[in-house]
């Protein structure tokens, strides 16, 4: 098996302030827009072949929110509010004569729920995430460009946090049902943070790893939305918060295993607003 250095985009929800074990309060969140871009010309294919590609690219504008219905449910929302896809003309390493194309539209929006089932020395949660197919899976005026997915996903999260006096660590596992002869995944990892003032620096470590149950072909690169994506990894994420409860950041990913993805410079930014019920 053939390994790689790589930095590429998350594919599955990412929570940020309030996320791990906990939920926020009533009333009470986090929200953000962002922009996120993957632009490469390596891939690493279904064997964990690495080689070169016409230079291919996903981007969006993205939002995401996490807000506390109660003190211990909260929804969560992300949503691709606009997203590119593009294909440069070429042949690439495997013998592929690739055109060039190029479409933009909405991407797949997640619906999650997540539930706060130990909230003490220990903090434990459990996350469910609907995957909703509304970005075009056959985009673009070759029909190979991949907008979102195409498949209704179910994912079943449990996390588990703890908390010292500026830092915290949570580790996490689930289960993701895919649909539409797409491979089901398993998804784990965990993250170390740290907080002095406004400012946030957390580590994450990251994995999925297909389960190799599906019939649906490997979509084309840079193959985000394709069946058997599998990664292991780790990335920073750094956030500012101002006193006006608005902040900023940015995040990266550095992978040593990816499969069916391009390996390529990859670069999460934007805004955030840490919501807070305004005291009576």
């Amino acid at each position: 098996m053939k390994y790689t250095f790589s930095i590429f985009f998350c594919l599955f929800l990412v929570t940020f302030k309030a996320g791990g074990g906990w939920t926020p309060k009533k009333g009470e969140g986090f929200s953000s827009l962002g922009f996120r871009s993957i632009t490469g010309q390596n891939y690493i294919n279904n064997f964990s072949n690495f080689g070169f590609i016409p230079q291919s690219s996903n981007s969006a504008i993205v939002t995401y929110v996490e807000y506390g219905l109660t003190d211990k449910w909260c929804g969560i929302l992300y949503s691709p509010l606009i997203s590119s896809s593009k294909q440069m003309s070429g042949i690439d390493f495997q013998g592929t004569i690739l055109e060039n194309d190029k479409a933009v539209g909405i991407g797949d929006v997640d619906l999650g729920i997540k539930r706060s089932l130990i909230n003490g020395k220990y903090a434990v949660s459990a996350t469910l995430i609907l995957g909703i197919p509304s970005g075009d899976f056959t985009a673009g005026k070759t029909k190979q460009l991949r907008l979102g997915d195409g498949d209704f996903s179910q994912l079943l999260r449990f996390d588990v946090s703890r908390s010292f006096k500026k830092t915290w660590a949570t580790i996490y596992s689930g289960y993701n049902n895919r649909t539409a002869n797409f491979s089901s995944d398993v998804q784990f990892g965990g993250e170390f943070g740290w907080k002095k003032k406004g400012f946030i620096a957390i580590l994450k470590a990251y994995g999925r790893i297909s389960l190799d149950n599906g019939s649906k072909p490997i979509s084309n690169y840079p193959g985000i939305y394709s069946n058997n994506i599998e990664y292991i990894g780790l990335g920073p994420q750094v956030m500012y918060f101002f006193k006006n409860n608005f902040g900023i950041y940015a995040e990266a990913g550095f992978a040593f295993y990816t499969r069916n993805i391009v390996g390529a410079p990859s670069l999460s930014i934007g805004i955030a607003y840490d919501i807070k019920k305004k005291a009576k």
